[in-house]
């Protein structure tokens, strides 16, 4: 089995894995370790990450959002059907998110 030396965040999530020792300090983990193949084989992303990675919550982007919130309520009363609240929305654009 192959040692692997990592560097971890403040959360205790490793964050770099190294084949070799790159400085002090650094701890050795063998390569079945949970926290090495988790750090190789990260979970797919939740639905709600998604939009948030399509929606970076940047004021300009909130901003495009609720504009598009607004355009798509005003587009369904014209129509004569139902407004959309922002739960609504965001299971929507989840749909239409890759």
């Amino acid at each position: 089995m192959e040692i692997k030396w990592v560097d971890r965040d403040g959360s205790n999530k490793v964050i770099t894995v190294y084949g070799t020792k790159q400085f002090e300090g650094q701890e050795q983990l063998d390569e079945t370790h949970p926290d090495i193949v988790a750090f190789f084989n990260p979970p797919p992303p939740t639905d709600e990450e998604r939009i948030d990675a399509a929606f970076p919550q940047t004021d300009t982007a909130r901003v495009i959002f609720e504009a598009l919130f607004e355009l798509i309520n005003r587009v369904i009363v014209l129509e004569a059907g139902t407004a959309v609240d922002r739960a609504q929305l965001k299971t929507w654009l989840k749909n239409k998110l890759p």
